[in-house]
């Protein structure tokens, strides 16, 4: 079993697809369609098992919601437990039962690090002076980390989920002690 972390999928949101059907200036993303939709599918269920755990960041659809349980029938991860978004209020109300649960704000703790999870970055985290990790999304690839942050959404993953063990990899790597604002050092 793997443990993954993803979010901001903005399913069927034609504005963050890309240029060519977005309303907004320059569009966001390269796609010329929703298809962006079957290409995170497609690049999750390549990725992650029916048996492995998804931790979600938010913002799983943005347009037509009442495809939110069809879109979620297509991810082969039968365990996917769903930190709310700022995009998510239809979800909550009447799609919740998709996901294994829904929460605002999670710590999860894999081999012997605090994963404080969130939907948005946070100046300040659990355990920061102790080297625990905030991972994130809402901020599509444009936010400064400082210290163990990362930003696990599509946008940051070229549409790939993340997983525990990758973010591992990096995060060991940084010095969190010159990050710490903790009080007890």
């Amino acid at each position: 079993m793997t443990i993954w972390f993803s979010s901001d999928f903005h399913f069927n949101h034609t504005n963050i697809c890309g240029p060519k059907v977005s309303k907004w200036d320059k569009g966001y993303r390269h796609f010329d369609s929703v298809d962006m939709n079957n290409t995170i599918i497609d690049n999750l269920n390549s990725k992650i098992g029916a048996n492995d755990e998804l931790y979600f960041l938010g913002d799983f659809a943005f347009g037509d919601k009442k495809q939110i349980p069809s879109l979620r029938e297509r991810i082969n991860c039968r365990n996917i437990f769903y930190l709310l978004g700022n995009h998510d209020h239809a979800l909550v109300k009447y799609y919740g039962s998709c996901f294994n649960w829904l929460d605002k704000y999670y710590e999860l703790t894999y081999k012997g690090t605090l994963f404080c999870c969130f939907h948005y970055p946070i100046a300040s985290w659990n355990e920061m002076g102790k080297g625990s990790i905030n991972v994130f999304g809402h901020c599509h690839n444009n936010f400064s980390t400082r210290g163990r942050q990362e930003d696990v959404g599509v946008d940051a993953g070229d549409f790939y989920p993340t997983s525990a063990d990758e973010v591992l990899e990096r995060m060991l790597k940084i010095d969190y002690k010159s990050f710490s604002v903790d009080h007890h050092r």
